[in-house]
């Protein structure tokens, strides 16, 4: 499983010659050389300074370049990889970048100075630092830009990590940056961090969240995306999973509301019986407003060739629809209950005729199914002009 992480960063990561390797270790990485480049000799500082091979890199590069120009700007990249720093160490040298580093091995005093000279010397421009080593105790506030270059299985790191430059102190934006491998074990270690933090959520702060997964952790017969060896060795070749896992939930939600949405005879939207939520919009969303990365950055990232982003804050946004599913089947439990009471009748009292039924049920033909229902709501919302296309659909919610 750790080769297929490393993997994930760049494939450097695969041949000998790091740090602290046993004999051992660096043979078995010669043999994953040989099956990842078959039947060539690969010099190891062609592959370390292809770029091509490191997707990451490609995007981190560019947007170090554009961050660098502006002038003013601090950078945090944490890893969780020795190895992974190490690379980035390699790659921040080339392009003649000023930087500091921090690990495990670096020594307490020379810690401190490394910390005064980032904060202090205009010129250091980047901190390479590992996540377990930076995420507790120290005060980065002269940075405000920080990107998790790898994620960890514990999103409390990655979270300690990113408050190390949002902390008292700070007077700039700060804005974090997570870079994962499409189609590659980050996604689900992602998609397991989405998982955690929704019940953080949930626990902590009662909030009724999206319903991303179908998973039950423990559950064999209800492993769903997150859990269990089928789901770690998955082949994602051409889908990307995270975008799959939102957008289906976003799917859902925009169908129970479509499905549950009154409209008056000229096509506009009823007020809603509790007065609360007046358009699809407010029934869809929290309240609080979302957040966006300017165009600018949208357009660094498209041409890097990233080929999904979502901002991370709207993922555990309390969600309007989820909260109304739950007080409708509340409701409906309720009502089945009552209905479920009854009351003999006196003995010797004549029978009563079953009530008829008005107005009477009509004769129809079979209702359509659920994908046929959602597609002729999509294009009812095509018509109505509220999306462009099917492409805009998932994100309809948070435009509006």
């Amino acid at each position: 499983m750790n080769l297929f992480v490393e993997i994930s960063n760049h494939v450097i990561l695969i041949f000998p010659g790091f740090k602290g390797e046993t004999d051992e270790q660096r043979a078995r990485k010669r043999e994953y050389v040989k099956i990842a480049f078959p039947g060539q000799v690969v010099r190891q500082a062609d592959v370390m300074y292809g770029d091509e091979l490191c997707g990451k890199w490609q995007v981190l590069s560019q947007l170090l370049d554009i961050w660098k120009t502006e002038g003013d700007n601090k950078v945090l990249i944490f890893s969780k990889s020795v190895k992974v720093l190490e690379m980035l160490e390699g790659q921040l040298q080339r392009k003649n970048f000023n930087f500091s580093y921090m690990d495990g091995r670096t020594r307490q005093e020379d810690r401190m100075r490394s910390l005064d000279k980032f904060n202090n010397d205009p010129e250091v421009f980047v901190f390479l630092i590992s996540t377990l080593v930076g995420g507790t105790g120290l005060n980065m506030t002269s940075a405000n830009k920080v990107v998790i270059f790898d994620p960890n299985w514990n999103p409390a790191h990655d979270l300690q990590a990113m408050d190390r430059a949002y902390r008292f102190g700070q007077k700039r934006d700060v804005n974090v940056y997570r870079l994962l491998g499409a189609g590659a074990l980050e996604e689900l270690i992602y998609a397991r961090q989405i998982y955690k933090q929704q019940q953080m959520q949930i626990g902590y702060e009662a909030s009724v969240q999206t319903r991303y997964f179908e998973g039950v952790q423990g559950s064999k017969s209800h492993q769903g995306e997150l859990f269990g060896l089928k789901n770690i060795f998955k082949l994602h070749e051409t889908a990307l999973a995270t975008k799959m896992i939102i957008e289906k939930a976003n799917l859902a939600e925009m169908n129970w509301a479509l499905a549950n949405m009154d409209t008056a005879p000229d096509g506009t939207i009823k007020e809603y019986t509790d007065n609360a939520e007046r358009n699809l919009a407010d029934f869809m969303l929290d309240d609080s407003p979302p957040t966006s990365q300017t165009d600018r950055i949208s357009d660094i990232l498209n041409n890097a060739g990233v080929t999904y982003t979502h901002d991370h804050q709207n993922v555990l946004l309390a969600s309007h629809v989820e909260r109304n599913i739950t007080s409708a089947a509340i409701a409906g439990s309720k009502r089945e209950d009552g209905e479920a009471v009854v009351t003999l009748a006196n003995e010797g009292a004549p029978e009563k005729k079953a009530a008829s039924i008005w107005p009477p049920r009509r004769k129809t033909t079979s209702p359509l199914g659920s994908i046929s229902r959602l597609e002729a709501r999509v294009e009812a919302l095509i018509e109505m002009g509220l999306i462009q296309g099917r492409s805009s659909l998932a994100t309809f919610g948070h435009e509006l």
